[in-house]
């Protein structure tokens, strides 16, 4: 901002500088005396020239001359403002002796009565700004300054030049502090922000002048500006039970999402403190330097994955004309970003007021972990062909999302954590590369289908890309050995022989869950093909970002085959697939296959000189019947050469045209040595009822591995001396399913055998949320009880919830689905005793529950279990100990301790 004044020097003819009195973003602050008024102290605030920024001076002129017309003893009041010859904007108010709020907070808390008075007085100030059509925006602790010290005489500072210097300073991208008071509608960067922004701000103030704390806990910028657009926040009662319930209401419409839920303005917010009538005093709030939780809202959690794409901050104090305009498009182009990201990723998109992103990916129907995780891996792929020099950071975790409304949980959290891992890495690496970086639970869910690397000497990982269809990921740094497929790999390998020996065209399909081992089938199977036979693969890969785009899934097989990306200069994209046509297809015709295909793969060749390319782009009807016939006499022209094997990954995702063109395929090459392997999860004869039904399909239903082959990888990866009690608990926990039996080696293998890998909870948890909502709250209740469970316990804890329509179809629907099973005998005399298949599915149950779901869950268990004569103390002490009752908790762990002292005396 150039050098300082020094004392004594004499400022715009008018002001002799006595001491400097303050600094910070806004500019210095300086005592000096006015000679116009006898030498009177004033405090003179120096600011940016921002450039000497034409538009900014005006409005500067305009803003402070209507600050003179303000005058309200809750406001400071105007001297003179003015511009001197080197363009530096001065504003020069009344001196106050005294401290600001935030120094009084950092010293000790307000008692009740006081925080009252100075809510009072600063809804009175606001009232009489907002009459006048005055909006602060920068209400906070720091701007709050008392008189004398006095909590009953708050003066509000900077009324209506903070949020002038503050958009110049956004606009450029510099970093304004931790914007802990900021309205959620600032953070998302809206133009009309109104009186109940100030409203807003003013109940964070308040909230920390009662509980010590804000509402927002602090941490990296953009998480702070994240949780004010995505978090609710934790109600006042819920940090200080004792203060008062009307109280608590108030603070709660004062801090609403939704600007129309507040007090409009600070006249309306006064009306409201009138008719809270006289309050009873406390004592100062204790400290709160831990985040309470965030979560108040209904009883279940989901998992989801968010992507934050970080601002890159101008390191320069002050920015110039060039960058203000540099910010504004910066802030068009995010926009332009977000609708690309929803419209191919079906992502939800904040774009917040320095220009960072969040992206989050929730939990859908037919969507897995690892797809959600993959689907924010892609979105940050993506976002790094537009936005090179950024930092992104992917984490997964629980939330609750109520429709479109997503309150973070423990998301933020972990994305604040990591953000402080990357930065402490960064500082003790001296590299500064952007990056794509992710949690160890993200980074697990990703390990299959994408280049991860794990830092070293650090818990965060880096994407790099995604791997190729044909890749496989090490397991423990071993190639994965394929186990207990024998019996399908025999099978596949004899459809094969039978297609290229008698020269006709065969159709497999696998289908099995997620996680249950069919890419790992694939690539053993494709890896034996190419060494034992002279039979050239295809393979392509459906990709759900593409939302059943037409012939996209074959798109992606031609591509690999002709060795193209996304990207790559189109000629030399014409060229190879060009090459690869004309290796079998006559001279004549390979110009116009090549056209074709190119048409069907995305690769555009101009139609100038191309009569029959053009009248096909005219006509999609004729369109779709050349490309189909062009593609089938290029199939028939390669397998006269070669056994083609055509192998299509994820056909759940996969979109009709394509399907429909092999099946034509299948059709009029019958007669020729091809072979299509199609894998895909189960749902795909709902989403495709008629798939190739017409043609010879032979179906492979993978089953879990059994015991012998998941106890022969996890001997084959740990090594022949792990010990016998390691495999059989890896065994037992994975139930068949490959990738967890993945992840528990891995654990295992990092030494942290007695752990419970948080990706398998994942997993496990998306694949709940997929159930019917009645199911899921069943389910969840039964898991309060552990693996055992009664009837009348789950009505007990669910009482009279209409969302549940009948409890025992819901029980016997989950024991349909093979995830509970009924006794024949029950420990509760009169009532139906049930337990989880597995105890897994019970953690994952457990774990979706928030933390006041949990609580008030266990209360009702162990009340529920007392009333039913449970014996064992030990239970009841521990539901009452997770319900929050520690008195009742204590007392029966006590009797429970005598109870067993008694026993081992007699």
């Amino acid at each position: 901002m150039g050098s300082e004044l020094v004392p004594g020097t004499v400022f715009a003819n008018r002001f002799i500088v006595e001491r400097v009195a303050g600094r910070g973003g806004m500019g210095i602050v300086y005592r000096a005396r006015d000679q116009a008024r006898d030498g009177t102290p004033v405090a003179l605030k120096v600011l940016p020239t921002f450039g000497n920024h034409r538009d900014f001076l005006q409005r500067f002129s305009r803003e402070a001359y209507m600050l003179s017309q303000l005058q309200h003893p809750g406001i400071v009041a105007y001297v003179d403002h003015g511009v001197t010859s080197t363009g530096r904007p001065f504003l020069a108010m009344e001196w106050l002796d005294g401290e600001d709020l935030g120094q009084r907070l950092d010293r000790c808390g307000l008692r009740l009565s006081d925080t009252i008075r100075l809510f009072c007085g600063l809804a009175d100030a606001l009232s009489a700004a907002h009459s006048r059509g005055f909006v602060h925006r920068d209400v906070k602790p720091e701007n709050i300054f008392l008189r004398d010290g006095r909590p009953d005489s708050p003066i509000l500072l900077d009324f209506g030049v903070a949020r002038l210097v503050a958009s110049e300073l956004t606009a450029a991208g510099i970093a304004l502090g931790t914007p802990l008071y900021m309205a959620p509608e600032q953070a998302r960067g809206d133009r009309d922000v109104g009186p109940n922004a100030d409203v807003f701000a003013l109940g964070c103030v308040i909230y920390k002048c009662l509980t010590g704390r804000t509402p927002v806990p602090n941490g990296h910028p953009t998480v702070v500006m994240a949780s004010l657009v995505l978090d609710d926040f934790p109600r006042l009662r819920t940090v200080r039970p004792a203060l008062p319930e009307k109280l608590d209401a108030l603070l709660g419409r004062m801090l609403a999402k939704d600007p129309q839920q507040r007090p409009a303005d600070g006249s309306a917010l006064l009306d409201e403190l009138y008719t809270l009538g006289s309050l009873t005093d406390a004592s100062a709030p204790e400290r709160h330097d831990e985040p309470g939780t965030n979560i108040t809202c209904d009883d279940e959690l989901q998992l989801v994955s968010m992507l934050l794409v970080v601002e890159e901050r101008v390191s320069e104090p002050l920015p110039t004309q060039e960058e203000v305009i540099k910010g504004s498009s910066r802030r068009t182009q995010r926009r332009e970003l977000g609708d690309a990201l929803r419209a191919r990723f079906d992502a939800r998109v904040e774009i917040l007021l320095d220009g960072s992103m969040i992206v989050t990916i929730a939990q859908s129907a037919r969507r897995t972990a690892s797809d959600q995780s993959a689907q924010a891996a892609r979105c940050a792929l993506f976002l790094r062909e537009q936005l090179p020099v950024h930092r992104m950071v992917i984490v997964t975790g629980r939330s609750i999302v109520i429709g479109e409304h997503l309150l973070s949980g423990e998301v933020l959290d972990r994305a604040n954590t990591l953000l402080a891992e990357v930065e402490r890495i960064q500082v003790y690496t001296n590299d500064t590369a952007p990056g794509i970086w992710l949690d160890s639970m993200t980074a697990h869910l990703l390990d299959a289908h994408f280049h991860v690397t794990k830092q070293p000497y650090a818990g965060c990982f880096v994407l790099d890309s995604e791997l190729g269809i044909d890749e496989a990921r090490p397991l423990l740094g071993k190639p994965t050995p394929c186990v207990g497929r024998d019996r399908e790999l025999t099978e596949l390998q004899l459809l094969l022989d039978e297609c290229c020996e008698d020269s006709v065209a065969r159709l497999a399909v696998v289908i099995g869950p997620s996680g249950i081992g069919k890419s790992r089938l694939r690539h053993e199977f494709v890896r034996r093909v190419r060494e034992k036979h002279a039979v050239d693969v295809w393979m392509g890969r459906a990709d759900p970002t593409y939302g059943g785009a037409p012939y996209a899934l074959l798109a992606d097989a031609l591509r690999r085959l002709v060795d193209t990306r996304d990207g790559d200069d189109l000629s030399a994209q014409q060229h190879k697939l060009g090459e690869r046509v004309r290796h079998h297809v006559p001279a004549r015709d390979a110009q116009l296959v090549t056209e074709l295909l190119g048409e069907l793969c995305g690769i555009s060749f101009p139609s100038e000189r191309s009569p029959k390319l053009r009248q096909a782009r005219m006509d999609p009807r004729k369109m779709v019947s050349q490309t189909t016939t062009t593609f089938i006499s290029f199939l028939r022209a390669e397998c006269s050469a070669h056994p083609v094997l055509l192998v299509l990954e994820d056909v759940q995702w996969g979109d009709g045209p394509t399907l429909r063109l092999v099946d034509a395929a299948l059709r009029d090459c019958h007669d020729k040595p091809v072979m299509v392997l199609a894998l895909a999860r189960p749902d795909v004869n709902d989403i495709f009822p008629r798939l190739w039904t017409q043609r010879k399909r032979q179906d492979f239903h993978l089953d879990g591995l059994s015991k012998r082959a998941s106890a022969q990888l996890v001997s084959e990866v740990l090594g022949a001396n792990a010990p016998a009690e390691t495999v059989s608990r890896i065994v037992e926990h994975a139930a068949g399913n490959a990738l967890f039996l993945e992840e528990l080696i891995r654990y295992v293998g990092n030494e942290r055998s007695h752990a419970m890998p948080d990706t398998v909870l994942a997993i496990l948890q998306a694949r709940l949320q997929n159930l019917e909502p009645a199911l899921r709250r069943v389910l969840r209740a039964a898991s309060v009880y552990g693996g055992t469970f009664w009837r009348s316990g789950i009505l007990a804890l669910l009482g009279g919830r209409t969302s549940v329509p009948n409890i025992d179809e819901c029980l016997e629907e989950l024991g349909h689905r093979e995830l509970i099973t009924k006794h024949v005998t029950s420990r509760l005399r009169g009532d139906t005793e049930y337990a989880f298949r597995h105890h897994l599915v019970r953690e994952a149950a457990h774990s979706l529950l928030t933390e006041e779901a949990l609580k008030s869950r266990h209360r009702a268990a162990a009340e529920f279990l007392q009333a039913r004569g449970e014996n064992d103390l030990r239970v009841l002490a521990e539901h009452y100990a997770l319900g929050g009752e520690a008195e009742r908790a204590a007392s029966l762990y006590a009797r429970a301790a005598a109870q067993a002292s008694a026993a081992k005396v007699s």
